[in-house]
């Protein structure tokens, strides 16, 4: 193969990528959705501390998911690209 770029390898990549980050978007919905379940559960102050670091934590994961199919998008593109120039 050398140092050539393959571009079967590279749209599998990118799918892997765009795959990856819906299925972590449809994980991290879920959560969130047991998450609030457990505070009417609760219904108590000491939930509201968990509260802030799930937003947290939600926000950083939403923008993992963000960055996964960006990177992806931009392999597709990369690849149809060098596909053009041959």
């Amino acid at each position: 193969m050398g140092n050539k770029f393959d571009f079967r390898q590279g749209e599998k990549l990118s799918q892997s990528m765009v795959v990856a980050a819906d299925k972590l978007d449809v994980y991290n919905g879920q959560m969130e959705k047991k998450f609030a379940q457990l505070a009417e559960f609760f219904r108590d102050s000491g939930y509201d501390e968990y509260s802030v670091d799930m937003d947290k934590a939600n926000k950083a994961i939403s923008d993992v998911v963000e960055q996964m199919k960006h990177v992806g998008r931009a392999i597709a593109e990369y690849a149809s690209r060098l596909k053009e120039a041959q």
